[in-house]
């Protein structure tokens, strides 16, 4: 207002407000406030997009299980209850090392004929089980079952069979069942086994059926040798498979049983068959005592 009391215009521009509001940023306010119905119509808008897309990728989702993905899962679950699963059984057969084999053979007797084939377990953390045949080109002989120990080098064999060899003898395993050992148990397994396994043979007397004279109508081998029982513990039964060689060579197999073995026991074994019989100048026994079956043992009383 001039001094004769008028009015004057005002210049906006030169407005300044205590508190730094400018006049852009009034206008932008107005401007803000003037189109807010349609900023809200925009982010209804918005929403409205996004639930049409969800609601539609759900839906096709839905008709797509239901005419086309369902039936291919009904489809894999139906192949999945054909496929066989892999059991504890064949899951140890695959980790262990197969069993090692030698050329079998085979020693007349008598009119019958002993079988043997010599074995190797190479798995030291892993014992077996299972059943064996000597083969003539393809067709059993004779079969009879047994069990590896842990690192364990032996040999089976099937005494008296009345089946002769015609063609090429052979030796076949089967229903192989592997077990893991308890490290738990036997963290030492080669010193547990060197503790329980300990026999030696002593005064080793081999007479071929020429020297023997045991009978003159029959030609009889006679073999005596003693066995100690140089571990700590006592058996039921102490079964052995007995080997004679003549240099590098086998030459007969034999078998015997001792009942009630002791411990510290020297037991003498005589055993005689017919036949006839190279020189003997060595003698190997096998022990086939399974030491992870607790029942083998005599306990002190």
């Amino acid at each position: 207002m001039d001094k004769n009391g008028l009015s004057q215009g005002i210049d906006l521009n030169k407005f300044e407000d205590s508190e730094g509001i400018t006049l852009n940023k009034m206008n932008i306010g107005l401007w803000l406030v003037a189109h807010r119905r349609r900023f809200i119509l925009i982010f209804i808008g918005f929403l409205i997009a996004m639930s049409a897309i969800f609601y539609g990728y759900t839906i096709y989702g839905y008709v797509d299980y239901l005419f086309f993905g369902g039936q291919r899962e009904r489809l894999a679950i139906e192949e999945l209850t054909k496929t066989p699963s892999v059991s504890e059984e064949q899951r140890l057969q695959a980790q262990a090392k197969p069993i090692e084999t030698s050329v079998p053979q085979a020693f007349a007797n008598a009119g019958n004929y002993d079988f043997l084939a010599k074995i190797n377990n190479p798995n030291d953390k892993f014992f077996v089980s299972f059943d064996y045949c000597f083969t003539d080109s393809g067709k059993d002989l004779a079969c009879a079952k047994t069990f590896l120990l842990p690192s364990e080098n032996t040999y089976v064999a099937v005494f008296n069979s009345t089946s002769t060899v015609q063609s090429q003898l052979g030796f076949r395993m089967f229903n192989t069942k592997w077990e893991r050992l308890n490290l738990h148990i036997y963290p030492d397994w080669k010193s547990f086994a060197s503790d329980h396994i300990n026999f030696s043979t002593s005064d080793i007397n081999f007479k071929s059926s020429q020297d023997s004279g045991l009978s003159e109508k029959i030609s009889l081998n006679s073999l005596d040798f003693k066995v100690s029982n140089n571990s700590a513990y006592n058996f039921w039964e102490a079964p052995f498979t007995i080997l004679m060689f003549n240099g590098p060579a086998v030459v007969a197999i034999n078998h015997y049983t001792l009942s009630s073995f002791m411990s510290g026991e020297i037991r003498p074994i005589k055993i005689s068959w017919a036949g006839s019989v190279a020189a003997v100048n060595k003698l190997e026994v096998y022990p086939e005592i399974n030491i992870l079956n607790d029942s083998v043992f005599m306990k002190y009383k």
